[in-house]
């Protein structure tokens, strides 16, 4: 065969060769860190956290961010929640929910709402908010504004129960008490049952408080309203400082979490036992950061407990609360 023959045989066929690498690296589709890849068309609907082959005009490929979401709910004055003692008490609570790692969830997600959608902080509230806020409520009227102070966490394990797990896709990992405290009496209505009961409750906790500050010498009065206002300031900075604490272990826990799901999926795609040695390997490894993590996570919040006790012992001694009885 003549030489130029050849050199065009060869030419064309490298020619092909790469035409075929770039189309496929075309086709290629890589999800970043914290996203799922949601191929849907031609044999139906496919979910991947590594990559994807999606051909043009037969498949169409979507990106849904399942990393942690952070949202607030108010609970507060017009609409503050009813205690058993008919107190009116205003709720802050933060929130942490994600789309489910699972392929059947990611889907119904996708399906439901648009993957888009998913990302924003308003989707949830106005998915969610209505179902926690009537959670929140529900739970409310079972404890009296005392309990609600002295058990949080009954409180909070309480409403977990009263939302349930079934979120259309999506799981509440937790839920933080930001702020409980009475509804200002302006915005009680007494031409409403429950406003007029709140009212009723305020107006006798009040005169019974009265009445106890009445009969104290002037000094211990002082005294005692000066160690609860230092007590309030005490217990809002523990709390601001454990729901700071608690919110970077969860966005770490949901970095790992994504690491640690799209490890899995390589591996039950892998067939190299080599390869396959080295990944169980790495989903160990990640196994054993998770669990460090949480470890962390409970000795940084006995430290920031320690360290409020501590402030709250240096304010006594320097006279800044009375010694106790």
């Amino acid at each position: 065969m003549p030489l130029p023959v050849v050199l065009v045989i060869v030419t064309f066929a490298c020619l092909i060769f790469m035409g075929a690498v770039l189309l496929y690296a075309q086709c290629i589709k890589i999800a970043p860190p914290g996203f799922a890849l949601i191929r849907t068309g031609m044999a139906g609907s496919n979910v991947s956290f590594t990559r994807l082959l999606a051909y043009p005009v037969l498949h169409k490929v979507e990106c849904m961010d399942i990393r942690y979401k952070h949202f607030t709910l108010i609970c507060e004055n017009n609409e503050g929640a009813t205690c058993a003692d008919d107190m009116q008490v205003n709720l802050h609570f933060s929130f942490m929910m994600r789309v489910n790692h699972s392929e059947d969830d990611i889907v119904k997600v996708a399906q439901s709402i648009g993957c888009q959608q998913v990302g924003q902080t308003a989707t949830l509230r106005q998915l969610f908010e209505a179902k926690f806020l009537e959670a929140i409520k529900t739970t409310t009227r079972q404890f009296s504004y005392e309990s609600l102070l002295k058990e949080r966490d009954a409180y909070k394990a309480e409403v977990l129960q009263a939302i349930g797990g079934d979120l259309s896709g999506f799981i509440l990992n937790n839920a933080s008490i930001t702020h409980i405290g009475l509804t200002p009496r302006q915005y009680l209505d007494p031409d409403i049952l429950s406003g007029a009961k709140a009212l009723k409750a305020l107006t006798e906790r009040l005169a019974q408080v009265h009445k106890d500050v009445s009969e104290l010498p002037l000094t211990q009065t002082a005294t005692n309203a000066k160690e609860q206002q230092f007590l309030l300031a005490f217990q809002q900075g523990e709390s601001a400082a454990i729901h700071q604490a608690h919110i970077r272990f969860l966005r770490e826990q949901g970095a790992l979490d994504v690491r640690l799901v799209s490890l899995k999926v390589k591996l039950e795609a892998e067939v190299s036992p080599d390869i396959r040695t080295r990944l169980q390997k790495q989903i160990e490894d990640l196994k054993r950061k998770r669990q460090d993590l949480k470890t962390q996570f409970e000795v940084e919040k006995k430290s920031i407990k320690v360290r409020y006790q501590r402030k709250l012992l240096a304010a006594k001694r320097s006279n800044e609360l009375p010694p106790e009885p």
